[in-house]
């Protein structure tokens, strides 16, 4: 199966928030995500990201009440692992995107599906995760579309897992390259984790 530019487009928001924060200021003057936190043993999407591609809560009020979210909405998330840099002694051997998908219900209409899917062949998905961050430039005109990269993890032979930094380009976007490798990803859906 081959993932799409809608597969893209329709995972998640978390790793665009989570996956902006920084450590410090790299070498293209944007801040360095630092390494990414290696996990032990990988599951599930089920465990590892319940909710992988979920409407976010609203933001804290102005006084900094947290806004109430519609019941059912959110549910309690794990401690993720610390989202950065695959380090040079960590080697991923395949890759996971947990997302979800609506599907076509049982009474007509549509249901909406959690879905964990697996590529194997990920060397040019690697090479791209690698790059550095582009220059931040005030001279290239940036457009306003909102690129919604995956919910994803790195495993390697072991089944140690890490949610790997996308590297930026020069509009704070995750890189042409980057985005390339996800699209271009042979993958199998490993499991439908029910209706949601």
């Amino acid at each position: 199966m081959r993932s799409g530019r809608t597969a893209l487009a329709a995972a998640l928001l978390g790793v665009a928030l989570s996956g902006c924060a920084g450590s410090g200021t790299g070498p293209n003057g944007v801040d360095d995500p630092g390494p990414a936190q290696i996990a032990d043993r990988w599951t599930s999407c089920a465990e590892a990201a319940p909710q992988a591609g979920t409407v976010l809560p609203a933001p804290p009020a102005p006084d900094g009440s947290a806004s109430p979210a519609p019941e059912g909405l959110v549910s309690p998330t794990p401690t993720e692992p610390a989202v950065g840099r695959i380090d040079p002694a960590f080697t991923p051997v395949a890759a996971v995107l947990c997302g979800r998908e609506f599907r076509p219900g049982p009474g007509g209409g549509q249901e909406q599906v959690a879905t964990e899917r697996r590529a194997d062949e990920i060397a040019s998905l690697v090479a791209a995760l690698r790059l550095p961050d582009q220059r931040a430039d005030r001279d290239v005109a940036c457009t306003l579309d909102l690129l919604v990269p995956p919910w994803l993890a790195l495993l390697d032979e072991q089944g140690r897992w890490l949610r790997p930094y996308l590297p930026m380009d020069s509009c704070r976007k995750p890189r042409a390259e980057v985005r390339a490798a996800l699209d271009g990803l042979r993958l199998t859906t490993a499991a439908l984790l029910g209706p949601i």
